[in-house]
């Protein structure tokens, strides 16, 4: 086989491997699908979930001070105490610090240039200190958080300013106390209890704006994750199409490819083997392919052309046989007729099909047929020497019982290995000259009486 021509088993690789790269190109798009949208969830993170942790912060700090204040409420600190108030409002600044912190990362970002300066750079010194740098970074702010946080803290500064007042006004109280100015405390501790108020209604504005940055911050994330819901629903949804159209695409390309490369072939030639069973000699089957089934068409094209070249040469010679004039009767060794020619039938008024498997003893006039016959006896060494019988007078019998005489002849056919594959009996009509013979014995005779009486 010519080694240029694709073998089936290459073509059956190449298909394999193009079904292969068309489910990769599907499980990649799929993975792509997956990665953009991990990608979306990361940025969604890394943007908005360190704005909820400092808004956490901030609410964590607003709740610590509110509790130190109702410490201070609930305390019952002696006149002569007054001073551990100072470690009350030591403990708010610090506390309403961090939250100022949060609020200015809120509203700057964390790594930006007012964040740095603001607060008289103290709120980045707390930043840094508490090492928040490392584990929250805040960069977009929408500018309705901004506003937002401006807000909160222009309400903080609120509720610290009137803590730090009643702080203060509670200390004095409790000197004045301690010293003896009682009416003259009194009437300061009634102007402090006003402070109350004022903390109160700072708190709850400031508490209720931390809130609104939470909402905000939540109502973006909500629309981000429904808009990632949507895009998700959109790459899956084209992922899904994609992966459809690549498999009715690679199923019609296995069709094609199974149906051209090998069951259009097979078709062909079956359609040729049976044509060329049915008699078609002249049938050729084309597959325009290199591959092992253009090599087996060719192999029948060649084996047709042969069959067709001997079953010429086989018709041929049945034409130059049922064309002679003498008698022609092929039996095998053992004398059972296998055919014979169209002279043997018009003679003993037989039809072919009559005589195929009747003994050969059938047609002539019961001689003693050993001598015509390869058998293990007399005849066969005879026949097998000679290999042939000449000239022999035999009678034939006719099917209505007429007796001819022929002139018999008998010889033995072999093969190209020299076995014996059948025996030829060929004979010639005499009758004619049996006749004529038999008139010039009558004329002889009559003359050889005619002498005597001379």
């Amino acid at each position: 086989m010519d080694t240029s021509k694709k073998s089936i088993r290459n073509k059956m690789i190449t298909f394999t491997v193009v079904i292969f790269l068309c489910f990769m190109i599907i499980i990649s798009a799929q993975i792509f699908s997956l990665l953009h949208i991990k990608d979306s969830a990361n940025k969604v993170y890394s943007t908005y979930m360190p704005i909820l942790e400092c808004t956490k912060g901030a609410r964590e700090s607003l709740q610590e001070g509110e509790v130190i204040i109702m410490e201070l409420i609930q305390s019952k600190i002696k006149p002569e105490e007054y001073e551990n108030i100072r470690e009350y409002s030591e403990n708010f600044r610090n506390t309403m610090a961090k939250f100022e912190m949060y609020i200015n990362v809120l509203t700057h970002g964390s790594e930006s240039k007012g964040f740095k300066g603001a607060s008289e750079g103290k709120s980045y010194k707390l930043w840094l200190a508490d090492s928040l740098n490392k584990r929250i970074v805040v960069t977009s702010i929408s500018d309705k958080l901004k506003t937002l946080s401006k807000s909160t803290k222009i309400f903080y500064e609120g509720f610290t300013n009137n803590s730090l007042k009643y702080f203060i006004g509670n200390k004095k109280v409790l000197r004045m106390e301690h010293l003896g100015f009682v009416k003259e405390a009194r009437a300061l501790k009634y102007n402090t209890e006003i402070y109350k108020k004022d903390i109160n209604k700072f708190r709850l504005l400031t508490k209720d704006l931390i809130n609104q940055i939470d909402a905000e911050v939540n109502v973006f994330i909500t629309d981000l994750q429904s808009n990632m819901s949507d895009v998700f629903k959109q790459i899956l949804y084209s992922t899904i199409v994609f992966s459809v159209v690549m498999l009715i695409g690679t199923l019609v390309f296995s069709i094609l490819f199974t149906n051209r490369t090998i069951i259009y072939p097979i078709r062909k030639l079956i359609l040729g083997t049976k044509q060329i069973g049915e008699g078609d000699l002249s049938r050729k089957i084309e597959i325009n392919t290199k591959d092992e089934f253009n090599t087996l068409a060719l192999s029948f094209n060649q084996m047709s052309k042969d069959l067709q070249d001997k079953t010429v040469s086989k018709d041929y010679v049945d034409n130059i046989i049922q064309s002679m004039n003498d008698t022609l009767i092929v039996a095998n060794s053992q004398g059972t007729i296998n055919s014979a020619n169209q002279a043997a039938t018009e003679l003993l008024n037989y039809k072919e099909e009559e005589l195929i498997g009747k003994h050969i003893s059938l047609v002539l006039d019961g001689e003693n047929t050993e001598e015509l016959l390869v058998t293990n006896g007399q005849g066969i060494e005879n026949l097998s020497s000679e290999h042939n019988l000449i000239n022999r007078d035999k009678i034939y019998v006719t099917k209505d019982g007429k007796q001819i005489p022929v002139l018999f002849s008998g010889t033995v056919m072999k093969n190209s290995k020299g076995a014996t594959e059948g025996i030829v009996y060929v004979a010639q009509d005499i009758t004619e000259i049996k006749a004529a013979e038999q008139q010039i014995r009558k004329s002889l005779k009559e003359k050889e009486v005619l002498l005597q009486e001379i």
